[in-house]
């Protein structure tokens, strides 16, 4: 006896199996049956795949270059192609009409990321992307959803901001913590060494004095005015150390600045003694801040790390570094790396005639790894007293000089690093060559102060102009 029941389950099993055998069409694309997933790839038939990815993001936009990341959240089966197409025209996303990245096969249950990078775009243009994906079967899915971007547009200017006051300066120090640039030491005027900070504020463009040391001068336990010294962040805390004082003595001893309280705590000198030096470099990566090279009578490849947790300094955990000794060298991070390179070392005849070399190579840092990995050269002339800075991931050198044959040439030329790609691309120069200046960045933008400029009745210009530099 069939009860009502009976039938409505007959008839429910006989639409299911409409449903499922429906899905076949006469181009062979097909779904199964299955709860709906967002992001679900699609056919030019509007088949669905049992395949979906959320929705791709543009995570690194440059001039001409962009890198757009994908995420799988399901494969149900294997795919032998995979990538992003993309076009300026959003009704044209697909492989027939669009640009497309090749990234090869991918297999069944993956869920993660996949990266494309997209390079010879137009710059100031917008474009449209999406992911597909190619099955055995030679069936293609595209993503539901697009995705839109601008190129960056190739213009980039200086332009010229509140200077701290008429004194030029020269050879100071410079670290960034909360949007704040606090910039200090140094050379001014006629050979005044300095021992003080000011704290740059880029929102509205002003210098506020910072607590100085309560204890300047020479006596043990004081902070001794100085140039060319070096300096670092890790969290709220300022580090600055080395250098040389107004007597020519060369230093050793390194302070730990509190941010928040302005107070000055003297900590153990590099290398947890007597290692003084000037020129040197100085970088943050994770809680540990790295100082290395300079000299002290001859040019070091020694570098130390600083933990701040056990207040020691080690050089076990980093190897000397990679382009040998040197000293006046420059550095930067990004991205979890740090990057140094240029700076100047000495060549010795055997009639003790010194010849200066002068360097433009680059060097990686991995600390997960303690590896030294050099990179594409600096396309400028070998020089010392450059500087460099990162905006996002990218990095910023130039500026310097060279002295050969008695004939001292000052730089204003300025490059960008793309480390993805290991390119240089030369951006615009600052209108006034320099050496010795420092330079920082505080979110997209770079600043350029002080330094010597060019040569006039014999002496060197300090300079005290402050620059802002805009990609």
């Amino acid at each position: 006896m069939r009860t009502r029941a009976n039938v409505q389950i007959a008839a429910l099993f006989t639409l299911l199996t409409i449903v499922a055998s429906s899905c076949i069409n006469d181009k062979g694309t097909y779904t199964i049956l299955r709860k709906y997933i967002p992001g679900t790839f699609i056919t030019e038939e509007d088949a669905e795949l049992r395949m979906a990815a959320k929705k791709d993001t543009a995570v690194r936009v440059k001039i001409t270059d962009v890198s757009v990341e994908g995420f799988f959240t399901e494969l149900s089966e294997s795919v032998v192609q995979h990538g992003h197409v993309w076009s300026t025209d959003s009704n044209k996303l697909t492989l027939e009409a669009g640009n497309f990245t090749e990234l090869g096969e991918m297999p069944k249950g993956y869920v993660g990321k996949f990266l494309s990078e997209l390079t010879e775009l137009t710059s100031e243009t917008q474009y449209y992307i999406r992911s597909y994906v190619r099955t055995s079967k030679n069936q293609i899915g595209y993503n539901p959803v697009f995705a839109a971007f601008k190129t960056r547009p190739t213009e980039n200017e200086w332009r010229i901001r509140n200077q701290l006051d008429a004194v030029g300066r020269t050879a100071g120090v410079v670290f960034v913590s909360g949007g704040y640039a606090y910039v200090g030491m140094g050379e001014q005027g006629l050979s005044a060494y300095v021992a003080q900070i000011w704290k740059y504020s880029q929102a509205s463009n002003t210098w506020d004095s910072f607590s100085p040391h309560t204890s300047i001068g020479s006596k043990p336990g004081d902070f001794q005015p100085r140039r060319n010294a070096v300096a670092f962040t890790v969290g709220t805390k300022g580090y600055i150390g080395l250098g040389e004082n107004v007597n020519g003595d060369i230093l050793s001893d390194f302070w730990e600045i509190d941010l928040e309280k302005q107070t000055w705590i003297q900590i153990k000198g590099l290398g947890n003694g007597d290692n003084p030096r000037i020129n040197a470099v100085a970088f943050a990566l994770g809680n540990k801040g790295y100082v290395g090279l300079g000299e002290f009578g001859n040019p070091s490849d020694k570098f130390w790390s600083y933990n701040q947790i056990t207040k020691n300094w080690s050089s076990d955990d980093i190897k000397p570094f990679g382009g040998g000794e040197r000293t006046g060298a420059i550095a930067f991070v990004l991205g979890g790396r740090a990057y140094v390179g240029l700076g100047k070392n000495y060549m010795y005849d055997d009639d003790g005639n010194k010849t200066t070399l002068y360097y433009n190579d680059l060097w990686e840092y991995n600390a997960e790894f303690d590896t030294w990995t050099q990179r594409q050269n600096f396309p400028g002339d070998g020089r010392t007293g450059a500087i460099g800075f990162s905006i996002e991931d990218e990095g910023f050198v130039g500026m310097g000089t060279k002295t050969v044959g008695g004939v001292e040439t000052l730089y204003s030329d300025f490059y960008m690093f793309d480390p993805y790609n290991s390119k240089w691309i030369q951006k615009k120069s600052l209108d006034y060559p320099r050496k010795n200046s420092v330079g920082f960045s505080i979110g997209t933008k770079g600043y350029v102060a002080w330094g010597y400029g060019p040569f006039q009745g014999g002496d060197p210009i300090r300079l005290w102009d402050v620059w802002e530099y805009s990609r």
